[in-house]
């Protein structure tokens, strides 16, 4: 009897493991689709910082030159419309602009045609 019963108990641990396992993975996808839609998520961690602190890696500077990034690209760009910039020297001018920003910025300069891409991952202003 005692084998029987110990077998009865693992089954209802293995059913309740298995009900606790299909909540956990619909939490999952629902976070997953909410994180991927932009959508706030309504469980989970909350943020470290508080959404007016700026990150530590970033020190606020008072010269910092106005605009927005796109402005500033374009600005500099413009500045030598002959040279062709590469991302890295973008980012060796204008260091504050985060790194994986500048190609889709580029890109809404190059719709909106005032850039134009020379070569792979070279830009410069449109004459």
């Amino acid at each position: 009897m005692a084998l029987k019963q110990k077998l009865q108990e693992a089954a209802v641990a293995v059913d309740d493991l298995r009900r606790r396992l299909a909540d956990a993975q619909r939490n999952y996808d629902a976070l997953f689709r909410q994180a991927t839609s932009g959508a706030k998520a309504k469980r989970g961690l909350p943020s470290e910082t508080p959404a007016n602190s700026q990150p530590k890696h970033q020190i606020p500077s008072a010269n910092k030159p106005a605009g927005n990034f796109t402005d500033r690209i374009e600005a500099l760009l413009l500045s030598d419309s002959k040279k062709e910039w590469g991302y890295s020297g973008i980012l060796e001018k204008l260091p504050d602009i985060p790194t994986t920003t500048i190609p889709s910025l580029l890109f809404r300069l190059k719709n909106k045609g005032t850039v134009v891409k020379v070569g792979r991952g070279k830009w410069k202003a449109a004459s």
